[in-house]
């Protein structure tokens, strides 16, 4: 559900923000505020871009893990009680069943159970099935230590939000329920196909016509779904004497089957897959409202974003711009380097650079720039490979930070990552850069590798 994984990242993040500090996500911002795809909104984005700085995908995953295995064990417990169950209904095979007796047992519990969920369902407080609430209490149990703790919270408060929680913890009692009747079920068939069994009702002082109507009523359902039931007759001659005939042993047999999945394991089904479709409908397309006060304050981290880069300010045809002085053939290196500037882009791309490519963590502050030139200064490679994002704009910022860099390096190229839409400025780029003596910049990325390979 990738709605759910979007929101959960998002809150994640919103309380590693509020309880701590603010990450650095300036260049997470700026590639916010210049995407073109709408799909994902804003506040979406930026936490996914900054999820990885937090372990984000490991932590979720953690939590995801526990909450899958918590269940499956849960389901193994629910199948084991439904064959004991089933088992328990039937008795000692030297015995005749009480059919009534024995679907009480298997159905009662359940029943009752249903009901009540039903009931709570009109209820604005609706917790969605005391099984559910269990399962919660020993997910906290686990969850609520540790690295998951936060990431645990995070998907609680989501639920909370969207009013999700009655439906999440329905699906987990109603699945309960589900794997309890199918193991019911399955022991009733097992049983009738490995074990000899007669058929019988008792009573002290009603009537023989009472159970007649009661077995006739539970039939409808089960001979509708196709279920061999009993007849008046056969359900009279099975009073207070077991009848010990084939045709006879299989009605009753098929009657307790059709009633246990009619009336206990198909309405269970429909419950699951009822509580299933409102827990989609609650995080199927629900975004975050900026209306809360970390929302406004991240907004107005991306307006700040949206002003550094929007502002255009080229000099005009009078200005003047140094020209990049580069570092002499003799004190260069064989290595080559790579760095961009004010985007990440460049990481996603270390697969396809060499390993003699020392590719330099992203320039976006005056901390990074100072550090980038350090290494620039220990490496002195005879290459250098700038890569810039064409929709930024080629203010003196960057221009400047470009001429810091190429004194480093014997020859220094820019890649331009491709842009479309109004905030293309490739043609900018090129004139700003042949100003300053860079020459073209290379504009497709197969390109920029084969200029890194190069020689003198």
């Amino acid at each position: 559900m990738r709605y759910l994984d979007d929101a959960w990242r998002y809150e994640l993040v919103r309380l590693n923000e509020s309880e701590s500090t603010w990450l650095n996500d300036t260049l997470a911002n700026r590639e916010v505020v210049q995407q073109t795809d709408n799909r994902l909104p804003q506040l979406w984005r930026r936490a996914q871009l900054l999820a990885p700085g937090l372990g984000a995908v490991t932590t979720m995953q953690n939590v995801t893990s526990t909450l899958k295995a918590s269940a499956m064990i849960l389901g193994l417990l629910a199948i084991v009680l439904g064959l004991s169950a089933g088992l328990a209904a039937l008795g000692d095979s030297a015995e005749p069943v009480n059919v009534i007796w024995a679907l009480l047992a298997v159905l009662l519990v359940p029943t009752l159970s249903l009901l009540l969920w039903i009931v709570s369902c009109l209820l604005p407080q609706a917790k969605g099935g005391w099984l559910g609430q269990g399962w919660e209490w020993v997910a906290n149990r686990w969850l609520s230590r540790g690295k998951a703790a936060r990431a645990w919270r995070a998907w609680l408060n989501v639920a909370e939000e969207r009013q999700a929680t009655k439906w999440w913890l329905a699906v987990v009692t109603h699945s309960f329920w589900v794997a309890t009747l199918a193991g019911a079920l399955l022991a009733l068939l097992v049983a009738f196909s490995l074990r000899h069994y007669t058929f019988m009702w008792q009573t002290t002082w009603l009537e023989a016509a009472v159970f007649v109507e009661l077995a006739q009523a539970i039939s409808v359902f089960p001979a509708w779904l196709g279920f061999n039931v009993p007849e008046a007759q056969t359900i009279l001659m099975s009073g207070n004497q077991a009848v010990d005939q084939s045709t006879i042993r299989t009605q009753w047999a098929h009657w307790l089957v059709g009633a246990v999945f009619a009336w206990g394991l198909l309405p269970r089904l429909i419950a699951l897959i009822v509580s299933a479709y409102f827990l989609q409908r609650c995080y199927a397309s629900v975004q975050p409202q900026p209306k809360d006060a970390y929302a406004l304050l991240v907004q107005e981290r991306l307006q700040k974003a949206l002003k550094a880069i929007s502002v255009d300010g080229p000099p005009g045809q009078l200005d003047q711009w140094p020209q990049a002085v580069f570092l002499s053939p003799q004190k260069c290196r064989d290595t080559r380097a790579a760095v961009a500037l004010e985007t990440a882009w460049l990481e996603a791309r270390r697969a396809s650079l060499t390993d003699a490519v020392h590719v330099l963590a992203p320039i976006d502050d005056r901390v990074s720039r100072q550090e980038a030139l350090v290494q620039l200064q220990s490496l002195a490679p005879s290459h250098l490979l700038i890569v810039v994002d064409a929709q930024q704009t080629p203010d003196r910022g960057l221009l400047n930070t470009i001429l810091a860099l190429t004194p480093h390096t014997g020859r220094a190229r820019v890649y331009l990552k491709p842009a479309n839409g109004a905030r293309n400025r490739t043609v900018q780029w090129q004139d700003k850069l042949q100003a300053i003596g860079l020459g073209k910049p290379l504009l497709d990325w197969p390109s920029a590798l084969e200029w890194m390979k190069l020689h003198d």
